[in-house]
């Protein structure tokens, strides 16, 4: 029989068990036959080495000795994190939540600089560390408490402080209302613009008008006398429980110096001199007093 390589044979269409295959016994190195049915008789599988998988799906994995390496994660430039029970470090740059966050509520709430929050009808600014709120019930009005103390901001209408639920203070466009004892150190009265001056003409006896709380009243030039003589002052801020004080600012002549009458919106000065007969514009000072009667 030539010699006819393996690759020249014709090709079988199917196989048979009864059909052989050469074979070349490793032990011996000697060229046998081997049937197809002795071929797949009882063959020895081994189980393959699964090795680490660096990526990708794994499934269908049947193995009892398969090690799973934790994977890392590495850090998402974007997407959305979900079922993360592990310990993390997340570094956020941009907006945390939803745009419209749902509503809830916080058991602890804190931070290194300002707190707030506001809602349809109500808004705080809290630090619980000194003791401080500012809250709302209105947003038109804010409360600033401490301790017993509350001060009352409106928008409009009296900013009142309150200690221990007792107002003693309200401060409102007309002015400053205080409930119990005041005291100063300093100075106590009126400030610059609560004053004014006037001149009374035609004689000492003419009435003249100054609006304000204080003031500085000129009198017509005319010789001092004994005989007592009045004029009117009228004065819108005056009350008819008001106190006049009234005092001699300047003239050569001395001058005893009365008020003889106080009502809404005028009083009267009531003069005369001590003995001096000198003709002189003598200057009154008076300062009206707020008072009630109740």
């Amino acid at each position: 029989m030539p010699n006819i390589a393996i690759s020249a044979l014709p090709v079988a269409a199917s196989q048979a068990g009864a059909d052989v295959l050469p074979i070349v016994q490793a032990t011996t190195s000697t060229t046998k036959q081997l049937s197809v049915t002795n071929l797949f008789t009882s063959p020895t599988l081994v189980t393959p080495a699964l090795g680490t998988v660096a990526s990708g799906n794994i499934s269908a994995c049947t193995s009892t000795s398969m090690v799973m390496v934790t994977p890392v994660l590495g850090t998402p430039s974007s997407g959305t994190v979900t079922n993360l029970t592990g310990t993390a470090s997340i570094n956020i740059n941009g907006t945390v939540g939803a745009t419209t966050p749902a509503a809830g509520a916080f058991t602890t709430l804190s931070a290194t600089g300002l707190v707030t929050a506001s809602g349809a009808t109500n808004g705080f600014v809290t630090d619980a560390t000194n003791g401080l709120a500012l809250f709302s019930s209105d947003p038109a009005n804010y409360n600033i408490s401490r301790s017993a103390t509350t001060v009352q901001i409106k928008s409009a209408g009296t900013t009142a402080i309150s200690i221990g639920g007792i107002t003693i203070l309200g401060i409102a466009s007309t002015g400053l209302a205080v409930t119990g004892t005041m005291t100063s150190t300093g100075s106590l009265g009126y400030a610059t613009g609560a004053g004014g001056a006037v001149t009374q003409i035609t004689s000492r006896t003419t009435g003249v008008t100054l609006n304000k709380t204080s003031g500085a009243i000129t009198l017509f030039s005319a010789a001092g006398t004994t005989t007592a003589a009045t004029f009117t002052v009228t004065n819108s801020t005056v009350a008819a429980t008001d106190v006049i004080i009234l005092n001699q600012k300047s003239g050569t002549d001395l001058y005893d110096l009365m008020v003889t009458a106080v009502a809404a919106g005028s009083f009267n000065i009531t003069f005369r001199t001590t003995g001096g007969t000198t003709t002189e514009t003598p200057v009154f000072n008076f300062a009206v007093i707020k008072a009630v009667a109740a």
